[in-house]
């Protein structure tokens, strides 16, 4: 998730100041002389260059993820943590460019031996059975006696007018989730989740899950409540199976569509679907895998099967895919290699071939093709590079060209990273 800030950032680009430098506060934290003080993050840099039919776009991407923490043995720590990223296309600029992404921004504190975690600002909460961007608050508590207990709350954020803080009379959102285990390998959580827009209940849920190991045995299972029908919005179960040279997965979904009370969607029928899905896996000679899967999806008067098998090393991978049903017919080989010839250099490359056809009325198939070839390395030993090319086709696109440029560069300085 993420949050947008267009044209009206630069109006108030003194907040956005203020709240960089919200690391400072750390300064009055109450700690010995002996505190350790850490600074690490990461800069980033991204060019995206596509050409369409009839178009040209040039995206750079500038991000900052960051931490500065101070920690002492004795009173716990203090963090304050950022992610940020700002965007504009130069060949062809839509009317919100430049823009400026936020994602995290918020002050931490943490007790001694972590028992307990105060985080306050603008954060992307989960619950179990929700999710929000909001400014609040959310605190932790845990571990006492196998159990941890966290709540949240706060105002959601508005992607469309991010610089204002709205009022927790209308936009409240909360939410919680105890973790218990009776045992080691049986964790369990029983999670709520409550969100308001303007005013008026738009979301509410109520999930449990728990979770289950015994040798090669691995099971997962989640319910979620819709509170505001009185329906099951989410039903998963997971089941895996590993014993060499065989493993083994299944899984089964039902979910109904994710649609605000409140919203003028809600006013259109909306299905639920079901999907089951499974796959397998044998260890062959000369360090091969055979890999399968099956999927399929149910509707009420409809189903999906989609089916695939495949060969792959630690180098390479090829598939074969199938599907029929619901969303067409569609029939794909696709293959990956991945591979370092030259010292410090990864190659790498990808390749789907195929033919599909969307409806039954349509006579013919047409075709799909996407290649990709890229390499990446470490530059003057501390830089990461990557450079990525694409091309994409099918029955809408006939020459879609797309190349991706990433730089990054990690830093670290005090008693957590060294210098």
């Amino acid at each position: 998730m993420k949050l947008k800030v267009t044209r009206s950032c630069r109006r108030h680009g003194a907040r956005w100041v203020c709240l960089l430098l919200l690391p400072i506060l750390p300064a009055i934290f109450p700690v010995e002389s002996t505190a350790a003080v850490s600074l690490k993050g990461t800069l980033t840099t991204e060019f995206y260059g596509r050409t369409t039919a009839g178009s040209e776009h040039f995206r750079p991407y500038q991000s900052l993820r960051a931490q500065m923490r101070l920690h002492d043995s004795r009173h716990g720590s203090i963090a304050f943590k950022t992610y940020s990223r700002w965007t504009t296309d130069i060949l062809d600029a839509g009317p919100d460019d430049p823009q400026f992404f936020v994602y995290d921004a918020y002050l931490r504190y943490q007790t001694p031996r972590r028992v307990a975690e105060l985080s306050v600002g603008r954060q992307f909460v989960f619950s179990g059975a929700g999710s929000d961007l909001l400014d609040g608050v959310r605190l932790r508590i845990g571990p006492y006696r196998k159990a941890k207990l966290e709540l949240l709350a706060g105002s959601s954020v508005d992607r469309l007018d991010p610089e204002t803080v709205r009022s927790l009379a209308d936009f409240l959102v909360m939410g919680g989730r105890l973790s218990y285990k009776p045992i080691a390998a049986l964790p369990l959580g029983l999670s709520w989740h409550r969100r308001e827009n303007d005013g008026v209940l738009s979301f509410h849920r109520l999930g449990l899950d728990g979770s289950y190991s015994w040798r090669q045995f691995r099971m997962y299972g989640r319910l979620a409540r819709n509170m505001i029908d009185e329906s099951f919005a989410t039903v998963l179960f997971r089941t895996g199976y590993r014993n060499r040279p065989w493993q083994f997965s299944a899984e089964y979904l039902y979910r109904e569509p994710s649609v605000s009370a409140n919203s003028v969607f809600s006013l259109i029928e909306a299905r639920s679907w079901r999907q089951l899905r499974l796959t397998g896996q044998r260890s062959l000679p000369r360090r091969l895998r055979l890999n399968s899967q099956l999927q399929v999806g149910l509707f009420e008067d409809s189903e999906t099967w989609r089916f695939g098998v495949g060969l792959s090393t630690a180098v390479w991978r090829v598939d074969w895919f199938h599907q029929s049903g619901r969303g067409g017919d569609n029939n794909s080989l696709r293959g990956s290699i991945r591979s370092n010839p030259v010292h410090g250099w990864t190659l790498y490359g990808s390749a789907s071939l195929g033919r599909y056809r969307v409806q039954e009325q349509q006579q013919d198939h047409s075709d799909a093709h996407a290649i990709s070839v890229g390499a990446s390395r470490r530059v003057a030993g501390c830089y990461d590079l990557r450079v990525e090319a694409q091309l994409l086709r099918n029955a809408v696109q006939s020459n879609d060209t797309r190349l991706y440029l990433r730089l990054s560069r990690g830093f670290a300085v005090g008693a957590e990273g060294g210098n």
